[in-house]
């Protein structure tokens, strides 16, 4: 998978944390912007996270590395899990810093997993 590749406005289908389903609210009203070398998080509207990301194998599977420049994030780096099928994108990011091991957020766990789809542009 390469940033070119990943370029678009990605919107989530569902998401997972620790177990539990996100609610709705939050899964319709997300989305998640990528250029070549930086991703942007827009909820309702506004601006939530942005930043920048690389791009790595790491022993046979995708990982993307997000670093926030964003307020209170500035300086946080999420180590994630990525796969991408046609225009389903999963991301399992690793929301206390560590590279989660497998595509899943069971319960206790902070692993944010997100299952998204390629906005179709007009």
């Amino acid at each position: 998978m390469t940033p070119e590749e990943l370029e678009g406005t990605w919107l989530p289908l569902r998401g997972e944390l620790g177990g539990a389903q996100a609610p709705e609210l939050v899964v319709t009203r997300t989305e998640l912007r990528l250029t070549r070398t930086r991703y942007r998080v827009i909820f309702a509207g506004e601006t939530a996270d942005q930043g920048n990301y690389t791009l790595a194998d790491v022993g046979g599977v995708q990982t993307i590395q997000l670093t926030s420049t964003h307020e209170a994030n500035d300086g946080r780096i999420m180590p994630s899990l990525i796969q991408m099928r046609g225009d389903i994108l999963r991301i399992c990011f690793g929301s206390d810093g560590l590279l989660p091991t497998a595509f899943a957020s069971p319960v206790g766990s902070t692993n944010y997993l997100v299952t998204y789809r390629r906005k179709v542009q007009d």
